[in-house]
């Protein structure tokens, strides 16, 4: 998530400093940036398969982020009319501000839920290492009862089979 908002955020820099300089190195950036974005979208529903929530709110993240480049394309295409309107240059720009502030905040609300699940994981996970060591110590035990069980047995019958063929030799 990130990951993706820094993409934007160059993408976002690099439209801003064409438009700016009308210089057509900055918008390398912003030409790399939505397949970055799309790349991170796959990853991101890859990650989130079996959590609903997510995938709802990745929905709506991939609604914002393709508002938020259609404001750029036009802002761009605006700057490079000839009719240099201001007004209307500086409209889209505030439009494309507000979605990003709505992007960051979406991008905020789905990490808190991530944390969230990050944490009941962590407490699950402290859970089993808490009780991993006292099933070893058992399994331990019972393998040691079994091995002297065995010992004891085996020393038994290995006796009785000595007895056995100390009377067989007689009998012979």
């Amino acid at each position: 998530l990130e990951q993706l908002h820094s993409y934007l955020k160059d993408a976002e820099t690099g439209q801003r400093g064409y438009i700016i300089t009308h210089d057509s190195i900055f918008l390398q950036p912003y030409l790399g940036a939505r397949d970055k974005v799309n790349k991170s979208f796959i990853t991101l529903r890859t990650l989130h398969k079996d959590n609903i929530v997510q995938q709802k709110n990745l929905d709506t993240l991939f609604n914002l982020i393709n508002t938020r480049f259609a404001w750029m394309v036009i802002a761009l295409k605006l700057s490079n009319s000839e009719s240099k309107e201001t007004g209307a240059l500086k409209i889209l720009l505030m439009n494309g501000k507000n979605t990003m502030d709505k992007i960051r905040s979406h991008i905020n609300k789905m990490t808190k839920i991530e944390m969230r699940i990050l944490d009941s994981r962590e407490k699950q996970h402290a859970d089993n290492l808490s009780f991993t060591p006292f099933t070893s110590l058992l399994v331990v035990l019972f393998s040691l009862m079994i091995f002297v069980f065995s010992f004891f047995k085996i020393n038994k019958d290995r006796i009785e089979l000595k007895n056995l063929n100390q009377q067989l030799l007689k009998r012979n």
